[in-house]
């Protein structure tokens, strides 16, 4: 209804962007529920390919290096020079990193410090997140895996989000 006059005013661009990062938000959330489903009724499908991990280990940290600001936490990477070539599905390990890096940085209070590892050894690759945060109670490990489920660090503590991500992971 043009209520701030023609569609010119800033206002317009600044709501749309709002409307937009909400969207996108509530996809995100809409992709992880069913995927859980997928997995759960064993109809989560792995498209592997060859590809060199570095590339989704930068992809990811770029993605979520704003929000790593935002919250004023460091955030590092560990990466082999060289090329790292696996056999996976690349869109599962994105997920998996983005889910990582995302608990990091929502966990980490501000001044901390996350570093993303990829470690050759042998032929194993093992990627790892590393953070300064408030780590988990020894008594809620082993929940870490159930959907939904959402570790409490402290009386009243909640954060945002629908405890899919480590169980997606």
């Amino acid at each position: 209804s043009e209520l701030y006059g023609s569609l010119g005013d800033k206002r317009y661009a600044e709501y749309s962007s709002l409307i937009q990062g909400a969207g996108h938000h509530l996809l995100s959330l809409i992709n992880d529920v069913l995927d859980m489903s997928k997995i759960e009724a064993g109809k989560f499908e792995l498209h592997r390919q060859r590809f060199d991990i570095r590339e989704i280990m930068r992809d990811c940290l770029d993605l979520m290096r704003d929000r790593a600001q935002q919250h004023g936490v460091a955030l590092v990477a560990d990466i082999p020079s060289s090329a790292v070539m696996i056999d996976a599905d690349r869109r599962a390990m994105k997920q998996i990193l983005l889910n990582l890096l995302s608990n990091a940085i929502k966990f980490t209070p501000a001044g901390g410090k996350i570093t993303a590892h990829a470690r050759l050894e042998g032929d194993a690759l093992t990627l790892s997140i590393e953070d300064t945060g408030i780590g988990i109670p020894p008594d809620q490990v082993n929940t870490l895996g159930n959907p939904f489920v959402q570790i409490r660090s402290g009386v009243g503590s909640s954060h945002e989000g629908t405890g899919l991500g480590l169980a997606l992971v």
